[in-house]
């Protein structure tokens, strides 16, 4: 919102307001369903380790005597919810002399959010 008080184009005083959701990047949707400690393990093989399957040969399970890696369970938190920010500004601006004027601005931002992913 923009309003001339005084009238003769040489002055103004703004104001405005939003309310803005952030976006949840996909990958943190993704996580809790592909990284429960069950869905996947993560085997390095090279061509010459003990059990390393021959291309194109398919591991049904681990081969004996190699040790998987312990895995993180990614969990959404029961309070999740997208980051929102409130944002608030006021100013005055004024003309001077000519080619000189005075500004003033204030803006208030204030943000929320909650925890979104933990391990």
């Amino acid at each position: 919102m923009a309003w001339d008080p005084w009238s003769d184009n040489k002055g103004v005083v703004r104001a405005n307001a939003g309310y803005f959701f952030s976006r949840t990047p996909a990958l943190l949707f993704v996580s809790p369903f592909t990284s429960n400690g069950k869905a996947q393990h993560q085997l390095t093989f090279t061509p010459t380790s003990a059990g390393a399957p021959r291309f194109p040969a398919i591991l049904p399970q681990p081969p004996t005597g190699v040790a998987t890696p312990r895995t993180d369970a990614n969990v959404f938190a029961g309070s999740f919810d997208n980051a929102r920010t409130l944002q608030l500004s006021a100013g005055t601006e004024r003309e001077l002399l000519p080619n000189r004027a005075w500004e003033s601005t204030t803006s208030m931002r204030r943000a929320s959010s909650s925890s979104v992913c933990s391990t």
